[in-house]
C-alpha cells in the first residue's frame, strides 16, 4: 500500500514542530526584547553624563521590565515547545495527536496571558524617575501624605478576545481529526484496503472513510 504522506507523522515532522514552536514561541519575541535592551543600553553608553537622573531611572525600569518579560516568555514556552514534539510525531487522524493539539492550545492561552500580564500594564513613574519626593514636593509645605504616580494601560479586552481565538484552534484539530481518520486507519490496517476493489469508485471510497471517523 502506498504511504499517504499528508497522514504521516514522523521524527522529521515532529523536529519541524519543535522548532516552528520555539521560534514562535520563544526566539523571535525573546530577540526583540534582547534587541530592544540592547538599544536602552547603547543610548545610556552613548550619552552618558548627558543624561539626567530621572531618564537614567527610566532606562533602568524599562530594562528591568524587558528581563522580567524575557524569563516569562522562555518559562511558559517551555511546555508548549515540549507539546509540539509528539504533536508533530504522531500523524493526521491519530488521537494521540488530536490529544497533544488540544494540549497545547491552552499552554499558548496561558503563555500569551503571562506574557501580556492579562493585558494590564503598570507603569510607577515616581520609581521609574528614582526622584526622592522632597525635589517634588518643597520640605516647607506640611504635606502628609505619599506621593505615587501610576501609569495603567488596559488592553484586556483585546487580550481575551485573541485568547477565544487561540480556543478555536482546538475545533481546528478536532476537525483535522475527523478528515483524516478515515486515511489514517486505513495506512494503519492495509488489510482493509487490499480487501477493497482496485477501482472503487469515489463515492464508495468517501463512505468507507465516513465510517472510520471517530473510531
Amino acid at each position: 500500500m502506498k504511504k499517504d504522506r499528508k497522514v504521516m507523522g514522523g521524527l522529521g515532522k515532529a523536529l519541524s514542530s519543535t522548532l516552528v514552536a520555539t521560534l514562535v514561541y520563544m526566539a523571535i519575541p525573546v530577540s526583540i526584547a534582547l534587541f530592544t535592551i540592547g538599544l536602552l543600553n547603547a543610548a545610556a553608553a552613548d550619552l552618558g553624563e548627558d543624561l539626567p537622573d530621572a531618564a537614567m531611572g527610566v532606562l533602568s525600569y524599562a530594562e528591568g521590565f524587558l528581563d522580567e518579560f524575557v524569563f516569562l516568555v522562555v518559562l511558559y514556552a517551555i511546555p508548549i515547545v515540549a507539546v509540539a514534539f509528539p504533536y508533530g510525531l504522531f500523524g493526521r487522524g491519530s488521537r494521540l495527536r488530536l490529544l497533544f493539539g488540544l494540549a497545547q492550545v491552552p499552554l499558548i492561552a496561558l503563555w500569551l496571558y503571562f506574557i501580556t500580564g492579562g493585558g494590564r500594564v503598570q507603569f510607577n513613574l515616581t520609581e521609574m524617575a528614582a526622584l526622592p519626593l522632597d525635589s517634588i514636593i518643597p520640605a516647607e509645605l506640611p504635606l502628609d501624605f505619599d506621593l505615587s504616580a501610576i501609569l495603567a494601560l488596559d488592553n484586556t479586552g483585546l487580550i481575551y478576545l485573541l485568547m477565544m481565538l487561540i480556543f478555536l484552534k482546538g475545533a481546528v484539530h478536532i476537525a483535522e481529526y475527523g478528515g483524516y481518520r478515515g486515511r489514517h486507519l486505513r495506512m494503519k490496517h492495509p488489510e482493509e484496503e487490499k480487501a477493497a476493489p482496485a477501482r472503487e469508485p469515489r463515492k464508495a471510497k468517501k463512505k468507507r472513510d465516513d465510517e472510520w471517523e471517530f473510531l
